[in-house]
């Protein structure tokens, strides 16, 4: 994968989210658990599953085939129990073990839409967006990974270590440690490479319309990472989103990227 492709994406999320940063345009998935750090008589979380444009307020159920919960050794297990309903998904997984775990959709092969080519870059189209008569277009296949990291006991890193997806959010911070004093740092790879220049919007749970004060873009630098710093404790999704060749026998020469983490930024002590 070439540098300018990589570039290439990152400009195809800033047009995507420069005109829909006061109120995301697109449903972006989020795994919400019950808790972020389980206590020690605890063995199942309940996690909420969904897209949604405001995020804790599910839109449309998330499910996914490729679900799934690493254990605190890396190693990879089922959830226990789910269930689908219209707008939201509801899992339980079992976190007998002490330790990080990371709950996650896997990499969900999606629908194929429609990308058009605006001022000198792709731009993924929204069902149902018109298109302008004599504008460029081609297809794409979407792509998507929600992950959330849950801690019982003393935090681990096994998890962190483990790739699904092509396009990762990887902690460099751990994510069950992140305060309003130390906030958050992590990397955006695209096939374990970073990606520089890239793009990522966060938005706060709750904060059902935009506030400047926690709805941030990010932007990564030469080695791929960026900092989210915030003096407002609470729940936060992180979203990044690019567009890159298919990988060979694909739907779609272009695939669209995007890929989210939910963490629980704590009060500074």
């Amino acid at each position: 994968m070439n540098r300018s492709r990589l570039h290439a994406g990152a400009l195809a999320l800033a047009s995507c989210l420069v005109f829909a940063a006061p109120v995301a345009s697109a449903h972006v998935s989020y795994l919400l658990p019950s808790t972020f750090t389980v206590e020690v008589d605890t063995d199942t979380v309940t996690v909420q599953a969904a897209f949604s444009e405001e995020f804790g307020l599910p839109a449309v159920a998330l499910s996914s085939s490729e679900f799934s919960v690493y254990l605190p050794d890396g190693s990879r297990s089922d959830f226990a129990k789910s269930e689908t309903f219209a707008q939201m998904s509801v899992l339980d997984a079992v976190v007998e073990a002490e330790g990080t775990y990371r709950l996650t959709s896997g990499e969900r092969i999606g629908r194929i839409g429609k990308q058009v080519f605006v001022a000198d870059h792709w731009t993924p189209l929204e069902p149902g967006t018109p298109v302008a008569e004599g504008a460029v277009t081609r297809p794409s296949q979407t792509a998507t990974v929600t992950d959330v990291y849950l801690t019982k006991g003393e935090p681990t890193q096994a998890v962190i270590d483990v790739s699904v997806g092509r396009l990762a959010l990887r902690p460099v911070t751990h994510p069950n440690l992140a305060t309003t004093q130390s906030g958050f740092d992590f990397q955006v790879l695209l096939d374990g490479e970073p990606v520089a220049n890239q793009y990522v919007f966060v938005d706060r749970f709750g904060d059902a319309h935009y506030d400047p004060a926690t709805n941030q873009m990010l932007t990564t630098d030469d080695d791929g990472r960026a900092r989210l710093a915030t003096d407002r404790a609470g729940i936060y999704r992180l979203m990044t989103r690019l567009s890159a060749d298919a990988p060979p026998g694909s739907e779609t020469q272009i695939r669209s990227y995007t890929t989210s983490i939910v963490l629980e930024i704590k009060a500074a002590d």
